[in-house]
């Protein structure tokens, strides 16, 4: 969003700093334990594919990219149980695509290598994978609807996040990227950090139960 001021979104025309404003306010609107949930979020996230990956004999890099290939559409608890089926010999956790995507992501422990077998249908998934990856890194952000939501949506607006949110194109999504980045700059945090606060703000705001990278028990067995 360098030097773009403007986006054009389903037929409505946003403005960089208008994005950025919301963004902000939804992140105003953080309890402290979302805050705390948020800022861990992918620490956690992490810590479920070193413990799984130790479960398994494989790298925490090989479990990210399955956990991010089987990511499309499922709630984040359903993708951990989809990751460990999956790496259980279960091939019908996902559609073919995203198992064949899985199954790639075992053949080699490069995370360049498997960021870019997950970019061939979009950035998202592999923006994922790299949040989960490397949680400490701030390069990139995961823009799912979720987060098209907290762009341009007002926090009072509980209608339903159109499936299309899901579909923007590459300068689209790179414009809600930069946006979160800059949020994430003005608070001193880490883009997917600011990304995971304002999910769990949206979450509560509709009604949703709040979801964190590890269960309760896990987290305190793990620390």
């Amino acid at each position: 969003m360098q030097g773009l001021m403007e986006i054009k979104f389903k037929h409505k025309i946003y403005t960089r700093r208008g994005i950025v404003a919301r963004i902000l306010h939804y992140y105003s609107l953080a309890t402290f334990e979302e805050v705390l949930d948020g800022m861990s979020w992918y620490d956690s996230a992490h810590l479920f594919c070193v413990k799984t990956a130790e479960d398994f004999g494989i790298t925490p890099i090989q479990v990210a990219g399955v956990v991010a290939a089987l990511s499309p559409l499922q709630d984040w608890d359903i993708n951990k149980a989809n990751a460990v089926r999956f790496l259980n010999g279960d091939k019908k956790v996902h559609t073919s695509a995203q198992v064949s995507k899985a199954e790639a992501c075992l053949e080699t422990n490069s995370p360049e290598e498997i960021f870019e077998l997950l970019s061939r249908n979009g950035v998202k998934t592999s923006q994922f994978f790299w949040n989960i990856a490397f949680p400490d890194s701030n390069k990139g952000v995961t823009i799912d609807r979720h987060a098209i939501a907290v762009s341009v949506f007002s926090p009072s607006n509980i209608a339903p996040i159109p499936e299309s949110y899901s579909h923007f194109t590459p300068s689209q999504y790179k414009a809600f990227e930069e946006a979160f980045k800059r949020a994430a700059e003005i608070k001193n945090i880490l883009p997917h950090q600011m990304q995971a606060v304002t999910w769990g703000v949206l979450r509560r705001l509709r009604g949703l139960a709040s979801h964190k990278g590890l269960g309760v028990n896990e987290r305190e067995a793990a620390f």
